[in-house]
């Protein structure tokens, strides 16, 4: 069952390997100390951290990674009003979402970089 599970979400899969490969590979060389937060106006940090804040995006991402993926074995078969995939829908919003979560992870790396 789960070989099936990770087939269908291989792309997902793909990419939530990816993004905690960047954030350990990160806070492995990144300093104890890092930006964690920057004003609205600013380019400039107004708040320091740890480090290990990194790993806030990438586990939000994977409990609504799984929620997705949990939604598209529920829809399995289904349709909507004009009889297309409910699956299909669900596969490429988890894929969807994953892209938008790697991009922000990336973002936050670098604004974390431009300012050390």
């Amino acid at each position: 069952m789960m070989d099936e599970v990770y087939r269908e979400n291989r792309a997902s899969f793909a990419i939530l390997v990816i993004l905690w490969a960047v954030v350990i590979v990160a806070i492995i060389f990144l300093p104890d100390t890092i930006p964690a937060h920057w004003g609205f106006d600013s380019t400039e940090p107004n708040r320091w951290g740890s480090k290990f804040e990194l790993i806030i995006v990438p586990a939000l991402f994977t409990i609504i990674c799984l929620a997705c993926m949990g939604v598209t074995r529920v829809v399995k078969g289904e349709t909507y009003g004009d009889g297309k995939s409910s699956e299909l829908f669900m596969h490429r919003t988890t894929i969807g979402v994953s892209i938008f979560f790697l991009l922000l992870e990336l973002g936050v790396l670098t604004l974390i970089l431009i300012n050390l």
